[in-house]
């Protein structure tokens, strides 16, 4: 693997998840900070409905804070 290559690799390992955060703060800026969103257990995709019964488990495993957890990981 070249340096080029490693060094698109580290970019968008940084890129993607600012670009994330960004977009989920800019969509509902009232309610949420950034330090909510890196926290947060709602599901990173979601195919599904959202639930609404607050008892109920989400369908996902992959949370937001495992997909920012793993570019950091990817980073390091």
């Amino acid at each position: 693997m070249g340096p080029t290559i490693i060094l698109l690799i580290m970019l968008a390992t940084y890129a993607i998840p600012i670009g994330f955060v960004y977009y989920k703060y800019c969509s509902d800026t009232a309610t949420r900070s950034i330090s909510s969103i890196i926290t947060s257990t709602e599901p990173f995709l979601s195919f599904t409905p959202e639930i609404q019964d607050n008892n109920a488990s989400p369908h996902s495993v992959f949370q937001t804070r495992h997909f920012i957890a793993l570019c950091m990981l990817i980073m390091a």
